[in-house]
């Protein structure tokens, strides 16, 4: 399986596991769980915060919270 971190900019992938604990519930309570569909969209100039969109919404998430999603990268 592919990390939430790993996508690629403007590539769309759907949510399979998020790592139980404080953070994941953070993450589930922002939108991100198991069968939505997120797309990758930029990256900071220093690569560090990503910035997604879900469900209409953009979201803006440090590399080692985006490590924490699984995902299974859409065609």
């Amino acid at each position: 399986m592919t990390k939430l971190s790993q996508i690629q900019r403007g590539q769309s992938a759907r949510v399979v596991d998020i790592v139980p604990g404080i953070a994941g519930r953070r993450l589930v309570e922002m939108g991100v769980y198991p069968g939505r569909t997120i797309s990758m969209v930029r990256r900071a100039p220093l690569a560090d915060p990503i910035e997604f969109s879900i469900g209409g919404t953009s979201l803006s998430l440090r590399e080692s919270e985006a490590d924490l999603v699984s995902v299974e990268e859409l065609s």
